[in-house]
């Protein structure tokens, strides 16, 4: 009975002893967010489908193009050495924030603006673009600020929060404008050349290179690119890159190619 016991007893004293060294073994290393997309060997990116100039799917090719997929393009040849190795996926401002939560996108290049209730839950990047209200004009228009608006109506897309965040710029400088809604720009643009208006106002995003813009911009806003806050890695050589491009004028050819207004 007594040898029994204890050859019991040392059956437990060498399990508890093979436990043990199980619990001093060094645990496996996790991989952070920017080592995860080298070794998966691809990005996978949020993007507009709908974004004129910025991100447009093309229907014939199933690719989109743009300002923010050339970005997106330019991240990809910097961490993983081809430009090609995206996987696109797209988001609305309803879907954004759970994609990038669960893993199913890497971060989201589609029009992020920067406020400080976003930066809390995400992390921004610098800035890739600037969109702000400007005016246009005629080429030949003697008009070169808003103060000399004073009879004459500004054309706006119907709907659109122009009207409030013009007013308001320009009431703040004792300026009282008045509006006229159109339902597209192709109307706008007739009007302003038939004199109808003296000239219509819009972000910066959705006018054309060939509008003849006054100076002021009103109301700007910052696009970010967001990552998962506890990304810290991956937002930190976006930002990284984000300044490389700016530096080499690079974001700036970017935006012409695509016929952005700065």
């Amino acid at each position: 009975m007594r040898i029994k016991s204890a050859v019991i007893a040392a059956a437990v004293m060498l399990a508890f002893a093979l436990s043990s060294c199980g619990k001093n073994e060094q645990p496996v290393q996790q991989l952070n967010d920017l080592e995860k997309i080298k070794k998966a060997e691809i990005i996978n990116v949020g993007i507009r489908c709908n974004a004129d100039k910025f991100s447009v799917m093309d229907q014939s090719t199933g690719k989109p193009s743009g300002y923010e997929t050339d970005i997106a393009a330019a991240i990809a040849k910097q961490l993983l050495g081809d430009e090609t190795k995206i996987s696109f996926k797209e988001v609305t401002p309803e879907t954004r924030n759970d994609m990038l939560q669960n893993g199913e996108v890497d971060m989201v290049i589609a029009g992020f603006a920067y406020t400080d209730e976003a930066s809390r839950l995400y992390n921004l990047s610098r800035p890739y673009y600037t969109d702000s209200i400007a005016v246009a004009v005629n080429a030949d228009s003697k008009i070169t600020s808003l103060k000399q608006f004073k009879n004459g109506e500004i054309g706006i897309i119907k709907g659109s929060d122009t009207a409030q965040l013009l007013g308001n710029a320009a009431e703040k400088a004792g300026i009282k404008l008045i509006f006229a809604p159109y339902a597209d720009f192709a109307k706008l643009r007739q009007s302003l050349e038939a004199g109808k208006i003296s000239g219509f106002a819009s972000y910066t995003s959705q006018l054309d290179n060939t509008d003849f813009l006054l100076k002021d911009r009103f109301a700007a806003k910052n696009y970010c690119i967001a990552t998962k806050k506890q990304n810290t890695e991956l937002a930190a050589f976006i930002d990284e890159t984000l300044e490389k491009l700016a530096k080499k004028k690079q974001l700036k050819k970017m935006q012409e190619t695509n016929g952005i207004v700065s």
